[in-house]
């Protein structure tokens, strides 16, 4: 089960700059919890489509509420 631990890390980098090391490492459990959530969609649905469009959302609803912050 390397998937949510290569999910966490892949994400780190895109945040290293914003965060201290202790919100780093809250992000990143956070991001593992996340990638098992994503795991566990794709054994039941035996694809990764679903976990996809989660994904999607998830991006979706980061830039709304960045243009709701930032405009």
């Amino acid at each position: 089960m390397y998937s949510p631990l290569l999910f966490a890390i892949y994400h780190i980098p895109m945040i290293m700059l914003w965060f201290g090391p202790m919100l780093i490492l809250l992000c990143f459990v956070g991001l593992w919890i996340i990638g098992l959530v994503f795991h566990k969609v794709n054994e039941k649905n035996r694809t990764i489509w679903s976990s996809w469009i989660i994904h999607i959302c998830a991006d979706i609803m980061i830039i709304v509420i960045g243009f709701t912050i930032f405009y």
